[in-house]
C-alpha cells in the first residue's frame, strides 16, 4: 500500500510537466498559425485581420502558455520536496527556457499594448471617413432628387401660365397614354404628370403648396442623414474605446503574470544549479 502511494506521488510531478508543457507546445502551434490569416478576397478584410482580430487572438490565448507555465514550476516543485529532481546546469534545466518564453511574452504582451491602440485608432478614423465620404453620397443624392422635382416645378409653373398651352399639354399626355405607347415605369410616370397638371388646373396655388412640402421633407430627410452620421460615428468611438479598454488590460495583466513567472523562475533556476539547494521563491 506505501508502495502504491509512493508511486502516486511520484507520478505526480510527471503529470504536472507533461500537461504543463502540452499546453505550451499548443499555444506556441497556435501563436505561429496566426501568421496564417484566413483567406479572403477582399484587401480590406485582410488589413483589417493584421490591424485588429490577430493582436485580439494574441491576447485572448495568453493564459493558456501562463497556466503551462506554472504547471511546470509545480511538478519541478513537486519532485524537489520529494527528492526525485536530479540537479543539472541551468541551461538544461527545463525551467529555464520556460522561465525565459515568459520573460519573452511578457515583453511581447508589453509590446502588444500601444501597437494595438493604434491600430484600433487606425481603423476607427477610417471607419469614421467611410462614415462621412458615405454620408456626402446620399446628401448628393438628396440634392440631385430635389434638384429634378424643382426643376420639374419650375417648367409646370410655366404651363400654368399659359392656359391653352397646360390644356394641350394635358391632351398630349392623356393621348400617350390611351395610344399605348409608354408601358411601366414611364407610364407611372406620365399618369403623375397628368394628375398634377390637372391639380394645377383646378388649383393655381397647388405648386406653391407642392414645392412648400417637398422643401420640407427635403429637411426631415437631410437631418436624418446627419443624425445617423453622428450616431454611426459615436457608436465607431464607443466600440474603439471599448475594444482598447479591454484588450490592452488583458495585455498589461498578461504582461504583469508572463513577467514575474519569467524573472521568478530564471531567480529559481539560477539560484539552485548544481551545489544549490531547489527552491520554488
Amino acid at each position: 500500500m506505501q508502495m502504491k502511494a509512493n508511486n502516486t506521488l511520484t507520478l505526480a510531478p510527471f503529470l504536472l510537466k507533461t500537461v504543463g508543457g502540452l499546453l505550451i507546445l499548443a499555444s506556441l502551434v497556435e501563436y505561429i498559425l496566426l501568421f496564417f490569416p484566413p483567406a479572403v478576397s477582399d484587401p480590406k478584410l485582410l488589413d483589417q485581420y493584421w490591424k485588429i482580430d490577430f493582436w485580439n487572438q494574441l491576447v485572448n490565448s495568453g493564459v493558456v502558455p501562463l497556466v503551462g507555465m506554472l504547471l511546470i514550476f509545480a511538478g519541478y516543485w513537486m519532485s524537489s520536496t520529494l527528492n526525485i529532481s536530479p540537479k543539472r546546469p541551468f541551461w538544461q534545466d527545463l525551467r529555464f527556457w520556460v522561465a525565459l518564453l515568459a520573460t519573452i511574452l511578457g515583453i511581447a504582451y508589453l509590446v502588444t499594448i500601444p501597437v494595438y491602440l493604434s491600430n484600433v485608432n487606425f481603423v476607427k478614423e477610417d471607419t469614421i471617413k467611410n462614415i462621412d465620404a458615405k454620408t456626402v453620397v446620399e446628401k448628393d443624392r438628396l440634392n440631385k432628387q430635389l434638384e429634378q422635382v424643382n426643376a420639374q416645378l419650375a417648367e409646370y409653373q410655366k404651363v400654368a401660365k399659359d392656359k391653352p398651352k397646360l390644356e394641350q399639354e394635358i391632351a398630349r399626355i392623356t393621348q400617350a397614354i390611351n395610344s399605348g405607347q409608354v408601358q411601366g415605369t414611364q407610364l407611372e410616370q406620365f399618369n403623375n404628370a397628368r394628375a398634377n397638371l390637372e391639380s394645377l388646373k383646378n388649383n393655381s396655388q397647388v405648386l406653391e403648396q407642392r414645392n412648400k412640402q417637398i422643401q420640407e421633407e427635403a429637411k426631415k430627410e437631410l437631418a436624418r442623414i446627419d443624425s445617423s452620421q453622428k450616431d454611426a460615428k459615436a457608436i465607431t468611438a464607443n466600440n474603439a474605446i471599448l475594444s482598447v479598454t479591454k484588450t490592452d488590460l488583458k495585455s498589461l495583466i498578461l504582461a504583469i503574470a508572463h513577467t514575474i513567472v519569467g524573472w521568478m523562475g530564471l531567480k529559481n533556476v539560477l539560484t539552485s544549479s548544481p551545489n544549490t539547494v531547489e527552491k520554488w521563491e
